[in-house]
């Protein structure tokens, strides 16, 4: 054989050897699923700590977290791992120690959800229980993994929510508003069972939404950022627990619902009353509804659903009568009942008629540049909502003359 031909062989040998060790490669990239969670269950199971894993499932990267477009939903996505083989792992290794514990492993899974759920709302309660009644958002983001894990437990009978809820309560601890919300989020206890089963939390979930909607976040926070209607992040905060309140008005007293619609509805046509009423004049082609913001226009929908059109407008006059009002809110609200709610022309009409009736006997300029402001709102909603305001001007002042 020459000596070209035999380099030729070596070569073909060596490109075979190539693609033979590149199979292999190929081979094991194309491993299927559960071969790879049995092997790091085998590895979980001689070294790994189950405290140490719980803290480690609850401090992801926030970059691997993804939010969806409305903010109600988190996916875990720690360092590559699908939620579903995370919870593989927490079972394993949960069910190996329970054994070792002579434990059910439901029990012990309500122990270390527990202890992590309390160091990571621990830091809030001590530090900043005064001025705080949220989460920061790294915190949140611990909670959201930490409940996503924890899903992932009770979805593989690992978890007994009722027996988490009696420990978490253990000696009258009092829940923290932001754990409720989301443990009835991630299905894991529902709202509706919270209230069902625990007295205590009826009348604490009032105070705590009360005292949510008088919060504002400190100067400088992160969370101011997160919002888009002018660093309002109470706003987005109070429509989420506003949502969950409606749902379960059945379980709470009749007063105490009405006494925080009406505290809440307040608070936001008073919230930082900063313009004054020629702002409100120049910038009121603004705050149509179709213009307002959705959430805010989300928010407002939902105070006014205990109401009647005719309480919900005498309160809104009560409010303009006795508190600096914020009126780019108090216009977008008035916007937004005469377009959800026909009954609302007739009974307004009736309020500016009783407003202008009592400028004209009291010489109260005040009582007429809100009739005026009031009304050139709803004319700027179309008249299929409001009359013009030259239409309505005419019939409603010059009987006044007359």
């Amino acid at each position: 054989m020459s000596l070209s031909a035999t380099c030729e062989s070596v070569s073909q040998k060596r490109t075979l050897s190539s693609l033979l060790a590149g199979r292999v490669v190929k081979r094991l990239k194309q491993e299927d699923e559960l071969q790879l969670q049995e092997a790091a269950i085998q590895m979980l199971e001689q070294q790994q700590n189950l405290c140490s894993l719980f803290r480690e499932v609850g401090n992801p990267d926030p970059c691997n977290f993804l939010c969806s477009q409305n903010g109600e939903q988190m996916q875990a996505a720690h360092q590559g791992i699908s939620s579903a083989i995370v919870g593989s792992l927490l079972v394993c290794e949960l069910r190996r120690q329970a054994m070792q514990l002579g434990l059910p492993a439901a029990a012990l899974s309500v122990k270390m959800v527990l202890e992590r759920l309390l160091e990571i709302s621990g830091a809030a309660e001590e530090d900043e229980a005064k001025r705080r009644q949220l989460f920061t958002s790294a915190q949140r983001v611990q909670l959201c993994a930490l409940l996503e894990s924890s899903k992932e437990l009770l979805s593989q009978g690992a978890l007994c929510p009722k027996l988490l809820w009696q420990e978490y309560r253990r000696d009258q601890r009092l829940p923290k508003l932001e754990v409720v919300y989301h443990l009835h989020i991630y299905s894991i206890l529902t709202l509706k069972y919270v209230l069902q089963s625990d007295k205590g939390v009826r009348s604490w979930l009032v105070s705590q939404l009360k005292a949510l909607c008088r919060w504002t976040p400190p100067q400088g926070e992160e969370e101011t950022s997160r919002t888009s209607c002018q660093g309002f992040w109470t706003l987005w905060t109070t429509v989420r627990r506003c949502s969950l309140l409606e749902q379960e008005l059945s379980y709470a007293s009749a007063e105490a619902v009405l006494r925080f619609f009406t505290h809440s509805l307040t608070q936001a046509l008073t919230y930082k009353p900063r313009l004054t009423v020629s702002d409100a004049i120049a910038l009121q082609n603004e705050w149509t509804f179709a213009k307002a913001s959705c959430l805010l226009t989300c928010l407002l929908r939902k105070l006014a659903v205990t109401f009647s059109v005719e309480l919900l407008l005498r309160h809104l006059r009560q409010v303009l009568e006795t508190h600096e009002v914020n009126w780019k809110h108090v216009l977008c609200f008035l916007s937004t009942l005469l377009v959800y709610n026909p009954c609302a022309q007739p009974n307004l009409r009736a309020l500016l008629s009783s407003l202008l009736s009592s400028a004209f006997e009291g010489y109260d300029l005040e009582n007429m540049i809100t009739a005026f402001l009031l009304a050139r709102q709803g004319a700027l909603e179309g008249p299929a909502v409001f009359p013009s305001y030259s239409d309505w001007f005419t019939s409603s002042t010059l009987p006044m003359y007359l």
